[in-house]
């Protein structure tokens, strides 16, 4: 193996090392929280935040019990939204606090 062969890009190392010490879901979750205004719209993000994310299941604080439901009603759409927004399957339920 020539020494060209041996030398991994940057981007290869890290992404190896995000996946070997499981970072990948806490930098989906810090991602998410920059972009929540984009994935759920700007009243929802001004009336919610998410908080952490344990067994594929976002946990969100919301301000009031009427964003709760509205949350509720529209849980899968988010779940959607945001697997596709970052391209993995990450999210499989959502609880509202």
């Amino acid at each position: 193996m020539s020494r060209q062969d041996r030398i991994k890009k940057i981007d290869q190392v890290l992404d190896e090392l995000i996946k070997n010490k499981k970072w990948e879901k806490n930098l989906a979750l810090e991602k998410l929280k920059e972009e929540w205004k984009i994935v759920v719209g700007k009243k929802a993000a001004d009336n919610s935040k998410p908080l952490y994310i344990k067994n594929k299941r976002l946990f969100i604080e919301v301000s009031s019990p009427i964003w709760s439901n509205e949350l509720n009603y529209t849980r899968n759409k988010i779940i959607k939204k945001i697997n596709e927004y970052y391209d993995i399957q990450i999210i499989e339920d959502i609880f509202l606090a």
